[in-house]
């Protein structure tokens, strides 16, 4: 939500029920980095008298509830927690002894790999031991298992299979460190906000307000564990977002989880393992009870099933023999059921009882007309041309490689479908990186090459962007920008340059991601006091909380293959404060843009 209407809710909530709330207890806003001074700002001109406080690290809030305790009751006491600081912890790294021993690189009697020589069979390697019961840390790879990589070390918690000895530990950053000479740090290290408020204060937090949750939609993600830590131990919790799912049941089950007693019930997916009792006189490691661990895929596959939609592929292959090649018929393979897109009935009435739905009419204020125009554009016919033949290879590329097992490609295929098509300007090369079948190591395969069609000229996308640009800023309007690619450093200022160059009166301004979240707000406003009339940045910078009120015309220049950022970016421009006539065009030139245009709008 992130607007004057969301603290506005909030607040009135936190007057409802400071009658119930104890003299000690405190109220929690977690909020998105970019409005956290909005919020303050907003509640105390709404309640000079409440206290509200930023906590940005753990000493922050044993000082707030210090306050708290000492002001007693009758004053709301609130809390401002940044969202990214409520995850934000002091880091891991793995905890295990490397010892270096031979090793096989493959099994004996195979054949020797490709660029192995026989005697090259047997290779010392640093191989990762237990630091309790000195047993060799194995990985699963492709149903083998293998001595554990360090890169698979750092990409999760991971676990002794022995003795079950966590193999991780804690970072400290170089401030949290002692100095050459001393014998403590000169500072803490970084707690998790969340963590420290679960084990320090599970009693005092009455209510919980998150906003823009569906940002906590996943529970495998920081943002997902702190929702379900922080409204664990509050009595209350407000979730208020714009854009309550993704058009997919799965996208719910989380933020339900934790707010809803009946989906605990129904789908719950465990606690903590739970060990074997350990026999007396017994030296041995306990076991695993199986199915005592947490079983959160399982749970939200249950959940999907019941409130959402899901279908399976049956794809027919055809297969060759390894020696000779040749066709030996066709192989069925059914893929396992997957979610799309839908949502069942059940799903309306299982949220209806604590979900409170309404729009902007609800609120009575008279709204400007707002439209959305989607604005094809037909590329140069040159570039059509290399367009075609280039998707055509890479779809056979993509469809043999299938065939071999291998599925890695069709990330790299499908940004290009969606990329080249705004910067034909520049030589581009698709590139594959294939994994080594022993090693693992990833080697760079070029597919194919595009040369550059030249960047003197302007493109038949570009001179629509100009135009549309022309046209608003020359009946005095303003116009917003929206590129995706604020990675490539020569898409976004081309954008300004010709801008500067063909628009008659036209001032661009590029809003960079690396501008802080909390001070976009201002950036904004200062460019326009500069008299900037055009500000060109990526819809993930703006999706949440910035009011682009003086922007009414909203362009997306590129199509994010995420609907959601599409949808709520489109929305920035369409506030309860508004007074123009909102436009919202969003200029596509491939299939792929086109493609993904439809799904917007459908």
């Amino acid at each position: 939500m992130g607007g004057t209407a969301a603290i506005a809710i909030a607040s009135g909530a936190v007057e409802a029920l400071q009658g119930d709330i104890r003299p000690d207890q405190v109220t929690l806003v977690v909020c998105p980095p970019h409005l956290v001074e909005k919020w303050k700002r907003e509640l105390v001109s709404i309640h000079p008298n409440m206290v509200v406080e930023r906590l940005n690290r753990h000493e922050d809030i044993k000082a707030f509830m210090t306050k708290a305790t000492r002001v007693g009751a009758g004053v709301p006491k609130i809390g401002l927690i940044k969202r990214d600081l409520t995850k934000l912890g002091a880091g891991q790294e793995p905890a295990v002894v490397w010892r270096n021993e031979p090793v096989a690189l493959w099994r004996h009697g195979q054949p020797t790999p490709e660029g192995y020589e026989p005697q090259q069979r047997i290779a010392r390697q640093h191989v990762p031991k237990c630091p309790h019961c000195g047993s060799t840390v194995m990985q699963e790879r492709k149903g083998t298992s293998i001595p554990a990589s360090e890169n698979w070390l750092k990409s999760g918690k991971r676990s002794c299979a022995v003795c079950h000895t966590p193999l991780w530990q804690e970072t400290r950053d170089h401030g949290s460190r002692p100095k050459p000479g001393y014998k403590y740090p000169p500072k803490n290290p970084r707690y998790r906000l969340d963590e420290y408020l679960q084990r320090q204060y599970p009693d005092r937090v009455y209510l919980l307000i998150w906003d823009e949750i569906h940002e906590a939609a996943h529970g495998d993600t920081g943002n997902g564990e702190a929702f379900g830590r922080l409204a664990g131990i509050a009595r209350k919790v407000l979730a208020m977002t714009g854009t309550p799912f993704n058009g997919k049941a799965s996208s719910l089950f989380n933020i339900e989880y934790h707010l809803n007693p009946r989906v605990r019930q129904r789908y719950n997916w465990g606690g903590a393992e739970r060990l074997t009792r350990k026999e007396c006189g017994s030296h041995g490691f306990q076991a695993i009870v199986e199915g005592s661990s947490k079983q959160r895929g399982r749970a939200e596959s249950l959940w999907v099933s019941d409130m959402g939609i899901r279908e399976q592929v049956v794809e027919e292959r055809p297969t060759y023999d390894s020696n000779t090649g040749a066709y030996t018929g066709t192989s069925t393979y059914e893929r396992p059921y997957e979610e799309a897109p839908g949502i069942s009935p059940l799903l309306v009435a299982e949220v209806l009882d604590h979900a409170i739905f309404f729009s902007l009419a609800d609120l009575g204020k008279a709204l400007p007309e707002y439209e959305e125009i989607a604005l094809p554009v037909e590329m140069d016919a040159d570039t059509y041309d290399q367009y075609d033949r280039t998707r055509s290879l890479l779809k056979d590329y993509l469809i043999q490689r299938r065939w071999e097992g291998d599925t890695t490609f069709r990330g790299a295929y499908l940004q290009w479908a969606m990329g080249w098509v705004n910067c034909p300007f520049r030589p581009t090369e698709v590139i594959h990186n294939i994994k080594h079948p022993v090693t693992g190591e990833k080697r760079a395969h070029v597919v194919t090459q595009i040369p550059s069609y030249g960047e003197d000229r302007i493109y038949a996308k570009e001179q629509a962007l100009i135009n549309l640009a022309e046209r608003r800023t020359g009946g005095g309007s303003s116009v917003c920008g929206l590129s995706a690619s604020d990675r490539d450093e020569d898409i976004q200022p081309r954008i300004e340059r010709l801008i500067r160059q063909h628009v008659p009166g036209g001032c661009a301004h590029i809003l960079k991601n690396t501008v802080q979240a909390e001070r976009r707000e201002k950036v904004i406003e200062g460019q326009i006091g500069a008299g900037v009339n055009v500000v060109i940045c990526n819809p993930e910078l703006v999706k949440t909380g910035l009011d682009l009120i003086h922007f009414p015309t909203l362009i997306f220049h590129e199509i994010t293959f995420n609907l959601g950022t599409m949808m709520q970016a489109s929305a920035r421009a369409y506030r309860l404060n508004q007074t123009p006539w909102t436009v919202q065009r969003r200029s596509t030139s491939s299939p792929r843009e086109r493609w993904n245009t439809r799904r917007c709008s459908s």
